[in-house]
Order: structure tokens, then C-alpha cells, then sequence
């Protein structure tokens, strides 16, 4: 159940423009399983952003035992906050919807700095886990990194499963201070440049 008026104050900022689209360019790992990703709105995604959001932090130990209310204002104050924080540290950022034969199915955020992509967060709605669609989002992102020669870094918490996807594709822990775990992953040889490394 969502207000409306409580999602769409006039203080709550829409994800910003940018012109570097990287992650919206067609690759085959995406059609292969009819994916496609569209740049996230605020007015119009909104409540399925609050729904992914809301479904991961439900299944997160951390979240104290509230009722229903309760834990609704909780998250819904919890991921506006994210939001803003969000968009005031990665300004140029890609805000993504992932998109399924057209059907809304989870979110990818990621920005691409000038000496390395930073995959800010990828999130898939409950129904469509365990399907190779977070394998398929994670190749075209090493593709688009391999192609301008630039590492991938990200934040995983411990024991979250994706942190075994990320070891098979490449990424390696680079620092592991509890809950978060910092991955790293090199470009492969896609121009005769070397590597750019990353602290």
C-alpha cells in the first residue's frame, strides 16, 4: 500500500540526467533472456522502486521487528533517504530500471568515473532471482568496462549470495571490513592499453 502524497513531497529530488548512457546500449546478453534497461523516473517508478527496495530490507535480519506500519514509515523513510544520498554522491550516475518483455523487475545503478565503473547497486524483484539475470546485467557491465578499459568496483554485504556471482565473474575482495565487502574487478584486454588500477 503506498501514499502517494508521502512519496512525491515537493523536497524529493528525480534521478538526474545524464548523457553517458553505458549501461542502456543493446547487448546480446540482455536480449538473450529479453531483458532491456530504461532510465529511471521518479514520478513513474517510484512505488516499483520502493517495492524492490522494500522486499530486500524485509529479508535483511538487521531490520528490527516492527508491525505493519511501523515498519512501512521505517522503509519508506529509510529509502527516500537513500535516494537523496544517492543522487547527491553519484550526480552522473546511470538510475536504471530492468526491464523483462516490458514488465518492471528490479533496479541497476551504476556510474562510470573517468578510472573506474562503480556498480552502485543491482537489486531484482523476488519472482525473477535464480534465473541468470543478475549474470546477464553483470556481463554487459564487464563488457562496457572491458571495451573503455576501465576496473569495476562495488560493495557487497557479507553473505549475500551475489558475492559468489561476483567471484566467478571476475571480481576479487579487495577489502573486507564487516558487513561490507569491497570487490574489485580488472578489464580484460580490450585495447592495447594497460589497466588502469584502483585503491
Amino acid at each position: 500500500m503506498y501514499d502517494n502524497n508521502f512519496f512525491h513531497p515537493p523536497a524529493i529530488p528525480d534521478f538526474p540526467y545524464t548523457k553517458d548512457h553505458f549501461m542502456l546500449r543493446r547487448h546480446k546478453a540482455l536480449k538473450t533472456l529479453r531483458l532491456s534497461l530504461i532510465l529511471a523516473k521518479w514520478k513513474r517508478d517510484v512505488e516499483f522502486l520502493y517495492e524492490i527496495y522494500a522486499n530486500a530490507r524485509n529479508a535483511d535480519a538487521r531490520t528490527p521487528p516492527l508491525g505493519q506500519n511501523d515498519r512501512h514509515l521505517l522503509l519508506t523513510s529509510r529509502f527516500m533517504a537513500e535516494h537523496i544520498n544517492l543522487i547527491a554522491a553519484y550526480p552522473h550516475a546511470t538510475y536504471a530500471v530492468l526491464c523483462r518483455n516490458d514488465q518492471k523487475i528490479g533496479r541497476v545503478y551504476a556510474w562510470k568515473g573517468q578510472d573506474h565503473i562503480r556498480l552502485i547497486d543491482i537489486t531484482l524483484h523476488p519472482h525473477h532471482r535464480k534465473q541468470g539475470i543478475g549474470e546477464s546485467v553483470m556481463t554487459m557491465l564487464n563488457d562496457e568496462a572491458d571495451r573503455a578499459n576501465l576496473p569495476v568496483t562495488l560493495l557487497v554485504e557479507r553473505g549475500n549470495p551475489s558475492q559468489k556471482l561476483y567471484g566467478r565473474m571476475g571480481y576479487e575482495t579487495i577489502d573486507d571490513t564487516p558487513p561490507l565487502i569491497n570487490m574489485l574487478r580488472q578489464p580484460r584486454a580490450f585495447s592495447s592499453q594497460p589497466p588502469r588500477s584502483v585503491c
